[in-house]
């Protein structure tokens, strides 16, 4: 999965670097982002017959994916998705080794703000709410999908290097309600994720 996601994320950085090169047109309302970067999430609480148990996550990958259109200068409207990958790291201070692992997917509707600064320089922000559909996958007992309500935001800054594409790097915060999972017919509820993201962005306008 790791090796997948690396080359998914550096093919499409060429794809974008070479759409870069070749568009020549002043840049429209219509624009494109992805994020790639390190993925963090806070210590959560495991709900379980047995009992309450305090579950930390090692450091882990995020990938985005978002289009949006700008109704104007500063205002803008966008839908994204993505996935987010962490190993679980130790259940009541006990490691649990390789091979158990959340998948996160948000789909979110985004209200994002941006402010110029020159010609090159500008911040960004952005609130957003959505589905998100969570995995946790357990080495040898299987896995399960849950349904969360999500909510996200996120602030950075960019670089224009042409018209039509800029390069950026941003702060994400996402939020899910809590999850149930039934897992080798053992249930186990969390209470809400808090995710922290550093991200590398790229967006092409068109």
């Amino acid at each position: 999965m790791r090796n997948l996601s690396k080359w998914l994320g550096a093919t499409v950085i060429a794809g974008f670097a070479a759409a870069c090169s070749l568009h020549a047109v002043d840049a429209n309302n219509w624009y494109f982002n992805a994020d790639a970067g390190g993925n963090f999430i806070q210590d959560v609480t495991l709900k379980t017959p047995m009992g309450h148990a305090n579950t930390s996550f090692d450091p882990g990958l995020r990938l985005d994916l978002s289009g949006g259109y700008k109704l104007n200068a500063s205002w803008a409207l966008e839908i994204e998705t993505g996935f987010t990958y962490n190993d679980v790291d130790k259940v009541s201070g006990q490691s649990v080794g390789s091979g158990n692992d959340l998948y996160q997917v948000p789909i979110l509707l985004n209200v994002a703000y941006s402010h110029a600064f020159s010609d090159k320089w500008s911040i960004y922000g952005s609130l957003g709410a959505g589905a998100g559909i969570n995995t946790l996958e357990v080495k040898g007992s299987g896995s399960d999908a849950d349904c969360t309500f999500d909510y996200q935001a996120s602030l950075g800054v960019k670089y224009a290097i042409s018209k039509s594409c800029d390069l950026g790097l941003g702060y994400k915060f996402l939020g899910t309600t809590g999850n149930e999972w039934t897992i080798a017919g053992q249930k186990g509820k969390t209470d809400e994720v808090f995710n922290h993201s550093i991200l590398a962005n790229f967006t092409f306008h068109f």
